[in-house]
């Protein structure tokens, strides 16, 4: 269909779509749009082009897909106000940390300014802290790009790292968060000094866990500047409790960022996966060394005779894989069996780690928490693997592990012979692309 765009309007575009401007000058978040050329809008997704002068646009959308226009620009004044202050600062370094609740637009700023930075000649980088609900790399990792081209949404960008963290929530995995954030910082300084890096944080803003969370991250990244974007005061308990020195911008949430259900976040992650796994097949791998950090949310020493028998005993099953951690012991077996055990709740235990860690430590194993895992629970958890030189070839999903072989059925997209090492996640994805919840980590009492 043929629409027409008046001066100054804004056409809001839910996927799937596909728009083609045919006159006149268009933009989508301060990329121009080239005449005739397609722009498009995935299933689920929001892309508004703003008209310049008279535009006339060729639409097609398919089932679902929506148009709705407006009298008035989307993008905020106070937007454009403190991206072309950040301008007038020139070239240098500049770590700017965006927070906001979900669906406030943290994408949709960062996009915008870095699009418009662009366009004044600076050099610009995008760090997806968001392992949830991020765009430039797939869902359980976090990941940071230098933008070398304006871009309508951040999924288009091309990861330069990429860090595995296993989850989709950092609640679960704070200080292996705090641990990725960090080497793709080192990544960035290393790479290019001179760049306005933004760093897109999770949703997760609201009581003492995300508090503690987001300060260490300003912490350890040296931010300079932190945006926060609201739609009341929902960031204010944060930033409480920022330093005063610190340059703190307080923004409006977009007015236009679309509010999704829980499902509809879930359905843009499998979307993801199922991209990211387009090509993959099922292979078999030897390993040197496997990694079950991410999965433990502790990292350990693999062990063997009297640790692993005092897990056989009390859990009444053989152990195929066992290592000794600072505060537990993390074992996989065979079944659970009749065993006294709970579920972990690794937010609960999350807040508590960084107080009891050093006592722990010292503690004898007998009073070590022990956490095990079933064999079959390992089965379509989310794992990466890694290279020769420790770098990351690729993120797969584990079908198996032989222990005794050091041998593990994957799908991914690599060849067998390169992997060496492999870290071993918490979300479970079905080879088809779905979600299936989180590994199921016991706590048994000793």
């Amino acid at each position: 269909m043929k629409a027409f765009l008046k001066a100054g309007h804004a056409l809001l575009v839910q996927g799937p779509a596909v728009a083609r401007v045919l006159s006149g000058n268009g933009s989508t978040l301060g990329k121009p749009l080239v005449l005739d050329e397609p722009l498009v809008v995935r299933a689920g997704r929001l892309k508004i082009i703003e008209a310049e002068d008279e535009v006339e646009l060729d639409i097609v959308t398919g089932g679902g897909g929506k148009l709705d226009e407006v009298g008035t620009s989307t993008i905020p004044r106070e937007w454009s106000d403190f991206v072309k202050k950040i301008a007038t600062k020139g070239i240098g370094k500049l770590r700017i940390m965006v927070l906001g609740g979900v669906d406030t637009g943290k994408n949709t700023f960062i996009t915008y300014a870095c699009n418009t930075l662009l366009k004044e000649g600076l050099r610009v980088a995008a760090m997806d802290a968001d392992m949830g609900q991020g765009e430039i790399g797939p869902p359980t990792s976090m990941s940071v790009a230098f933008i070398e081209s304006p871009v309508s949404e951040l999924l288009e960008v091309t990861p330069n790292q990429i860090f595995f963290v296993g989850s989709t929530s950092p609640a679960y995995v704070v200080g292996r968060v705090l641990h990725g954030a960090e080497k793709l910082m080192s990544f960035v300084n290393e790479t290019a000094m001179e760049v306005k890096i933004f760093i897109n944080m999770p949703g997760w803003v609201t009581g003492p866990g995300a508090t503690m969370f987001i300060l260490e991250m300003v912490s350890r990244l040296k931010i300079d500047c932190i945006v926060a974007l609201q739609r009341e005061s929902e960031v204010e308990d944060v930033l409480d409790g920022v330093s005063p020195d610190l340059e703190v911008v307080r923004l409006p949430a977009s007015s236009y960022a679309k509010m999704r259900s829980r499902e509809e976040r879930k359905f843009l992650r499998e979307t993801s996966y199922r991209k990211y796994f387009a090509d993959s097949k099922e292979i078999g791998v030897r390993y040197g060394k496997i990694d079950f950090a991410p999965l433990f949310s502790s990292r350990g020493k693999e062990t063997s005779g009297k640790v692993a028998s005092e897990v056989e005993h009390l859990v009444k099953s053989r152990v195929l894989y066992c290592e000794e951690a600072d505060f537990s012991i993390n074992a996989v077996v065979v079944r659970y069996g009749d065993i006294s055990a709970e579920l972990v709740n690794e937010d609960d235990y999350q807040q508590q780690y960084n107080l009891v860690q050093s006592q722990l430590s010292t503690q004898p194993i007998t009073k070590k928490e022990i956490r095990v895992i079933q064999e079959a629970g390992l089965n379509s958890l989310m794992v990466a693997l890694f290279g020769k030189d420790n770098n990351l070839l690729s993120l797969g999903i584990l079908r198996k592990i032989d222990f005794d072989r050091r041998r593990a059925t994957i799908i991914a997209t690599v060849k067998p012979n390169e992997v060496a090492r492999i870290e071993v996640g918490k979300v479970k994805v079905s080879p088809q692309g779905f979600e299936m919840g989180y590994a199921e980590i016991r706590r048994v009492a000793a």
